[in-house]
């Protein structure tokens, strides 16, 4: 076989739509946040007030910290490997919560302090992760003033400061590379923020009205997407924001089944596709309707997206929300359940392969060429460049990426 056909071979190999199964975990295993380029997902156990992980190989695993309530903070985040996971926990020499990194490989966690003192029983709390490992953002507090911060490895916090005197900002989510932070600034509302290089953006809406709050943001730092809240008690839309442009578009709601709220909780590397919730009071999204929106095609349900792309699903689950994406775009988690709100468990799916758009496009600039290449070599032998979704970069990844030159 010449090269050529054995190229050909490779991209339809990679190409072909298989059958994916949601995986549903136990009731009482927690609720997911995030999910890796691998599969690797992280969330709070309902069970244990702690946080876990599940894989696909190794399944639930309990890892500790101190999820969100009684005085914590915080949320379970990546990276895009699935080997560093943050959140909160109690550091063992003051007894207060602090934002914090666990690392799967030494199962040791690792506490990254505050700003400056303490109020109550927290310094700080841990909300996002970049998809590098390297940073973590969150709120630290500096006295009873809250800030979004971002650590670096285990440096000291730096605090990103307010625009609004007297008033207090979160960073939830960060870009791979770090260079942008999403968040919120308090004002007369919850208002979208974006930090591009410590510099800080607030959001407007098409209409011109404040965007509510940030809570995704693209790879490469150019989309976000977030809150967005009906007027009066009618449906809401959400949000997607161009960093590059400062330009903010609606993203429309259900046309059946949209509720007052609609979040934006993942959003692909391209903008082209935003994954979330919609629900009708401000209840958690576990009362909701998934949603997936992509451009050109509109807003749907989860299952008819399901439906459309080929993956199976429990019959009568009710996909209440997306809360996660992998950066690659390959995997979704979320929460749903068979029956009432009361039930909800975290479900996870690996979509078919060709469903991502152009998955040798690496850095995702629309076009496959040589800088895809250097790359693909650059992440040789891990799954960073992992163009055939089967967890290395090799001499597979590259003939694939061979057979898709050019614009996607």
């Amino acid at each position: 076989m010449d090269l050529r056909s054995l190229v050909v071979g490779i991209s339809l190999c990679v190409t072909t739509v298989g059958i994916a199964d949601v995986v549903t975990l136990g009731p009482g295993q927690g609720w997911s946040t995030a999910v890796s380029n691998n599969g690797v997902v992280a969330g709070s156990s309902t069970a244990s007030a702690e946080y876990f992980i599940w894989t696909p190989a190794g399944g639930h695993q309990i890892i500790g910290g101190v999820s969100a309530g009684s005085g914590a903070g915080g949320q379970a985040g990546i990276d895009s490997n699935g080997t560093v996971v943050c959140g909160t926990m109690a550091d063992p020499n003051s007894n207060l919560f602090t934002a914090a990194f666990y690392t799967i490989a030494t199962d040791i966690w690792t506490p990254l302090g505050g700003l400056n003192g303490s109020c109550d029983s927290s310094v700080s709390s841990g909300w996002g992760m970049s998809g590098d490992g390297s940073t973590l953002v969150g709120l630290g507090w500096d006295a009873c003033s809250a800030y979004a911060t971002y650590w670096v490895g285990d440096q000291a916090g730096v605090s990103l400061g307010t625009t609004s005197s007297g008033q207090s900002t979160r960073a939830n989510a960060v870009s791979s590379d770090a260079s942008v932070i999403v968040g919120w600034q308090d004002g007369s509302i919850r208002q979208g923020a974006v930090w591009v290089n410590g510099v800080q953006e607030l959001i407007d809406l098409p209409n011109g009205q404040d965007a509510s709050e940030a809570s995704c943001v693209s790879a490469d730092g150019v989309w976000v997407s977030g809150m967005g809240v009906g007027a009066g008690f009618g449906v809401g839309d959400t949000w997607r924001y161009n960093t590059v442009t400062n330009v903010s578009e609606t993203v429309p709601n259900l046309a059946a089944g949209g509720g007052l709220y609609m979040a934006g909780m993942g959003i692909s590397s391209d903008g082209s596709m935003v994954v979330g919730s919609t629900w009708p009071w401000g209840m958690p999204a576990s009362f909701g309707n998934a949603f997936v929106w992509r451009e050109g095609k509109g807003t749907q349900q989860l299952p008819a997206y399901f439906n459309e792309i080929g993956v199976a699903y429990p019959a009568g689950f009710t996909f209440a929300s997306v809360t996660g994406m992998s950066e690659n775009g390959r995997w979704l988690t979320g929460w749903g359940n068979s029956g009432s709100p009361g039930n909800t468990v975290t479900w996870v799916v690996e979509l078919p392969g060709d469903v991502v758009e152009c998955p040798a496009d690496v850095n995702g600039d629309g076009v496959v060429d040589v800088v895809d290449v250097l790359a693909l070599l650059a992440a040789w032998g891990t799954d960073e460049a992992d163009v055939d979704g089967d967890g290395v970069t090799d001499v597979v990844d590259l003939l694939a990426m061979i057979a898709g030159w050019g614009d996607c």
